[in-house]
């Protein structure tokens, strides 16, 4: 159905008091305004009315990271001679013309402020005439939903301590080789330094250790809001979750993510969709004595954390927490 746009409206209001105008005190010019004003009326809805529903093809990326910039594209597909005059609308009011270039696109940014699900969408296909005096609905598109991750902070191993990487070498828990060496870190044990190619190299080198069979980490992110000075820290906390944990994937190990509140995921190497979908939706809780941590593995375990407060970690397994190769990081905003 065509309908008259607020420009439209006025057009038509002003015409109307032209003719009313020049009938009135005999001016031929209002009256020529008033024709004119009607003719380009009845062009526009004539050129409005034309043409036949719009196909529609729609790209938009799976997940996005926070604060990054993306969009949603929607390819339009008309008859060439109705192609122009095309743009999207949203229920909230938003208002998304098509550029044409060899066929019109649409562009719609995706809001990454926050983590979380987003909704996009449905949109209306409106086709409006030369001079905007009249729209048209001509299709709809339908919503789709966007994950929007933790954002991941580029990492390498080579400037990870050791103790990140470094697991138990005993015969029952798994055994470490030599891997390669790398500069010191602030974290790594003076004992891994290997002097001879630190004076050689006139800094200090360490030997870097991978395992070869036990590659799993079991990253912790302790969600409970009193482990945290405000808001911005626990954002902190969930980015260097995610940073660890695609770069523990990407380096070939299996990797466990777990929170306080017993939310839970399992992933290969790899394969990060999981625990990105996981830590998209994660929000600050506060767990009572009844809410514990289940016992962890045996696998090494990274604790992610805050610098609030302490107290309520007793509600966690003693069998857990004393484990010897339980790893604390405190995130800091």
């Amino acid at each position: 159905m065509t309908r008259p746009t607020p420009r439209g409206i006025g057009v038509s209001i002003a015409a109307l008091t032209c003719a009313i105008t020049g009938l009135i005190w005999s001016i031929p010019q209002l009256l020529a305004v008033a024709i004119a004003a009607s003719v380009l009326m009845l062009l526009a809805a004539v050129l409005g009315r034309g043409g036949s529903a719009v196909r529609w093809t729609l790209s938009a990326p799976q997940r996005v990271s926070r604060n990054d910039l993306a969009t949603v594209n929607v390819t339009l597909m008309a008859d060439r001679v109705h192609r122009f005059g095309l743009c999207l609308t949203d229920p909230a009011g938003g208002v998304y013309p098509a550029s044409w270039v060899s066929i019109p696109v649409a562009t719609i940014p995706i809001p990454t402020e926050r983590r979380g699900i987003v909704t996009l969408g449905p949109w209306r296909i409106v086709r409006t005439d030369p001079w905007s005096l009249f729209t048209r609905v001509v299709g709809e598109v339908d919503s789709l939903d966007v994950v929007v991750t933790p954002r991941i902070h580029a990492a390498s191993l080579a400037h990870v301590p050791v103790g990140l990487t470094e697991l138990r070498g005993t015969q029952e828990f798994g055994t470490t080789t030599f891997a390669s060496l790398r500069e010191y870190v602030i974290g790594d044990e003076m004992r891994h330094i290997h002097w001879r190619s630190s004076a050689k190299a006139g800094t200090l080198m360490t030997r870097q250790y991978v395992d070869v069979t036990r590659p799993r980490l079991d990253f912790v992110l302790v969600d409970d809001d009193r482990a945290y000075v405000d808001h911005n820290e626990f954002e902190c906390a969930v980015d260097l979750t995610a940073s660890l944990m695609s770069l523990a994937l990407i380096s070939g190990l299996d990797v466990g993510l777990v929170t306080t509140a017993g939310e839970r995921a399992r992933m290969s190497r790899g394969a990060v969709g999981a625990g990105l979908d996981l830590l998209a939706i994660v929000q600050p809780v506060t767990t009572t004595s009844e809410q514990r941590l289940l016992s962890l593995s045996r696998d090494t375990t990274i604790v992610i954390t805050g610098h609030g407060e302490t107290d309520w970690w007793q509600h966690i397994p003693a069998a857990a927490v004393s484990k010897p190769d339980i790893i604390n990081i405190a995130a800091q905003s």
